[in-house]
């Protein structure tokens, strides 16, 4: 089962039911990046069959690999909470994890997860409902709010949904796919449900 990187604000978004889609850096199942037009030709490839160069597939069941931390560290098992809402959990340490009867350093010394939590840490489980590519630009208003977006009372800056969202993807875009640059990106629509595809009671 693939997973997907959420940061924190994100992986709240989705536990509070605001965020059911996610657009990601044109990179396909080649580990290339989709960058312009001249790129895009050159897969020689219909629109239909780019799709299946994306990263997911519809109808495919993913988990989210969102921030942890370590609490306390035993001899085989491990104690930690999920840095979007503070929930603890614990957790028997995967053996991948033990080397010479030691555990990973990470462990050990009670920091965050590197690059999220792994897999058998995982809780949020998304299936992929539809999946298309569009230029970033291109995003309405009506899928900013699917992104995420909150309105907030505090709102100090006055910041706009498009303020928001350009924020929200310059933090993480790679070089040459900032807002400005308005690449191609993979749109991903998802809903949460148990780790099996089964819906949510």
């Amino acid at each position: 089962m693939k997973n997907i990187l959420m940061n924190e604000e994100m992986t709240k978004a989705i536990l509070d039911g605001r965020k059911t889609q996610t657009r990601r850096a044109g990179i396909t199942n080649h580990g290339r990046y989709i960058i312009d037009d001249d790129l895009l030709k050159s897969y020689k490839l219909s629109n239909q069959n780019i799709l299946k160069c994306g990263k997911y597939q519809k109808d495919e069941i993913i988990w989210v690999r969102e921030p942890a931390k370590i609490d306390m560290c035993f001899t085989e098992e491990i104690h930690f909470h999920y840095l979007a809402d503070n929930t603890t959990s614990k957790l028997n340490i995967p053996k991948r994890f033990i080397k010479d009867g030691f555990v990973a350093d990470w462990m050990a010394h009670c920091n965050g997860v590197p690059n999220g939590c792994i897999k058998e840490m995982a809780r949020i489980f998304l299936k992929i409902t539809d999946v298309r590519v569009d230029r970033l630009q291109d995003i309405s208003r009506s899928d900013i709010w699917k992104e995420g977006y909150q309105t907030t009372l505090d709102n100090r800056e006055n910041i706009t949904k498009y303020d928001w969202w350009i924020r929200l993807w310059n933090k993480t875009a790679p070089k040459d796919y900032r807002w400005e640059d308005n690449p191609y990106v993979f749109v991903y629509e998802f809903e949460r449900v148990n780790k099996d595809g089964s819906k949510l009671c």
